[in-house]
């Protein structure tokens, strides 16, 4: 039983550090109970936990201007359906999916260079214009 208690207690010391579980946050009609800042105040992340302590759902990375760096969703800590990285400037740098933390399918890369995946592993590659409009 007192081990428990400590492990409980690290865990909550280690929220505390790196992030915290707070009251749910609203985005873009997406609920959040963890969050977690720079020491600029920024926000870094947002997301959620399971009851084992697992990023599960809607997850989105900041980058510490505020911009967003990364957004996509996890299941039992592994990434897992579509996955959205931005430059910087918030320009679209890739999107694709992942399967059990393993990019799979086609990817995009800064809408031009597609890159087809399977189990992790590049299969081939190709260019083309995603969101060009049609000739």
């Amino acid at each position: 039983m007192k081990t428990l208690q400590l492990t409980i207690i690290a865990i909550l010391t280690s929220l505390n550090f790196f992030g915290q579980i707070s009251k749910d946050t609203i985005v873009n009609g997406l609920k959040f109970n963890y969050k977690k800042y720079y020491d600029n105040g920024k926000l870094m992340e947002l997301g959620n936990f399971n009851s084992k302590g697992r990023k599960t759902g809607q997850w989105i990375f900041y980058y510490d201007s505020g911009n967003i760096k990364e957004k996509g969703s996890f299941e039992n800590d592994k990434k897992n359906g579509e996955w959205f990285s931005y430059d910087p400037n918030g320009d679209e740098a890739t999107n694709g999916d992942y399967k059990k933390d393993l990019k799979v399918g086609e990817w995009w890369y800064h809408k031009h260079e597609i890159v087809w995946y399977k189990k992790g592993k590049i299969i081939k590659k190709g260019s083309g214009c995603k969101d060009c409009p049609p000739f």
